[in-house]
């Protein structure tokens, strides 16, 4: 899971990232490079009762993976968190550019094992980025799922 999302970020050129094993290909020596574009990026979580708590759990590792290794001190990135199954449960209804913040946000998403309503966050993670995200910056919504939407209209 957390392959195709680095996978994704690099070939919209938004960052370099940091290996598993701490050597990166980034221009600052250290692992990382600023984002050459500004990003507001929502997590999406499946937090439905197919989904089960220890899978759950892996979403959340790998979305705090990922935020190790984006250089979100360069200030170009925004992120925010929700898990989703019968209602869209963001721990806070916001943006971060801090990573320590950004962390604790994934550690505060909870698991609710209910139905899988992915349209209630879609919802909510447009809506969130039309009322707070930067007006100069691709937003990417990033559904973590292991299925369907249990309302296909939605």
């Amino acid at each position: 899971m957390t392959m195709n999302i680095v996978v994704l970020m690099m070939m919209l050129g938004c960052c370099s990232f940091t290996s598993a094993t701490g050597n990166g290909t980034g221009a600052t020596g250290n692992g990382t490079a600023p984002c050459r574009n500004n990003l507001a990026i929502s997590f999406c979580l499946d937090s439905s009762g197919s989904m089960t708590k220890p899978n759950f759990d892996q979403q959340k590792d790998a979305v705090t993976y990922l935020i190790d290794r984006l250089n979100m001190s360069s200030g170009n990135v925004q992120l925010t968190v929700a898990s989703y199954g019968s209602n869209c449960y963001p721990p806070v209804n916001n943006y971060t550019r801090n990573s320590t913040l950004a962390k604790e946000m994934v550690k505060n998403t909870t698991y609710r094992g209910s139905t899988t309503e992915t349209g209630l966050c879609l919802k909510w993670a447009n809506g969130l980025h039309d009322t707070y995200g930067d007006p100069k910056a691709v937003c990417l919504i990033l559904i973590m799922t292991d299925g369907g939407s249990t309302n296909q209209t939605q």
